[in-house]
């Protein structure tokens, strides 16, 4: 709803000021996240507000974000578990623990806001897949708990390729959100169409302006005069009508 697309917009303009993005720059990116990845606009402007904070504190971009967002969320992660895993990864870089501080000086990895801003976090990523040897123990050590460590290992189960390869898309979101807004117009034309060909059917089968359609069942039930079951008795006549002309025939009628 606009409503929806106004308040993550607005999120995101306030964490990263308005220096930063322009609406319209924001709103295609976020609907590039939604084209990419498997989540709804309504699950993104639920879940981003953990994110954008951090992100912006830290100045990772929104593009690179949104395809960390999109990788996660096709990789099975769901949307709110996605952003969780995401912001704790990025808390993991802003404040280190002391044994991730002292595994990194062990490896020579710089995992530091510094290296993320010169790296991107794609680069990050790469350079932990390197100097660890993608195992998980170590990986755990530097994200500091089981949310991050699902995250981190998605974003670098292929050695980044996906990742890196994802954030190669999201750097041109120009039109995302006319082509977004575009297919949901189609699909409500297909809706409608199907609507209109329901009440088509429905106008074949039923009795209109006193008329009978083709084909129509009629049953009705009168009261029996005399009989075994006494005078209460009812009969029940179903006739298979059909139009002539403008007026309905019947076949001779069955007793039930």
């Amino acid at each position: 709803s606009a409503a929806t697309s106004a308040r993550v917009i607005t999120g995101v303009l306030n964490a990263y000021g308005p220096a930063a993005y322009t609406a319209e720059q924001a709103s295609d990116i976020l609907f590039k996240t939604v084209d990419k990845g498997v989540v709804t606009f309504e699950e993104i402007a639920q879940n981003m507000g953990d994110i954008l904070p951090t992100a912006a504190a830290l100045k990772v971009p929104l593009e690179d974000i949104g395809a960390a967002y999109a990788i996660l969320t096709r990789r099975g992660i769901n949307a709110a578990e996605a952003a969780t895993s995401l912001n704790r990864i990025l808390i993991s870089i802003l404040d280190p623990s002391k044994e991730a501080a002292k595994l990194t000086k062990e490896l020579g990895l710089d995992w530091s806001q510094a290296a993320l801003q010169s790296k991107g976090l794609a680069g990050m990523m790469d350079e932990m897949v390197q100097k660890t040897g993608g195992n998980s123990r170590a990986v755990a050590i530097l994200t500091g708990d089981q949310r991050a460590l699902r995250g981190a290992l998605a974003l670098t189960q292929d050695g980044g390729e996906a990742f890196n390869e994802m954030q190669r898309e999201f750097q041109n979101n120009v039109g995302a959100t006319d082509t977004a807004l575009k297919e949901q117009s189609k699909a409500l034309l297909f809706q409608a169409s199907i609507l209109k060909n329901l009440y088509r059917l429905r106008d074949k089968l039923i009795v209109r302006g006193g008329r009978l359609r083709s084909g129509t069942p009629i049953c009705t039930r009168t009261p029996r005069s005399t009989g075994s079951r006494g005078s209460g008795s009812r009969r029940s006549t179903c006739s298979s009508a059909r139009t002539t002309g403008g007026s309905w025939t019947s076949s001779t009628p069955s007793i039930r």
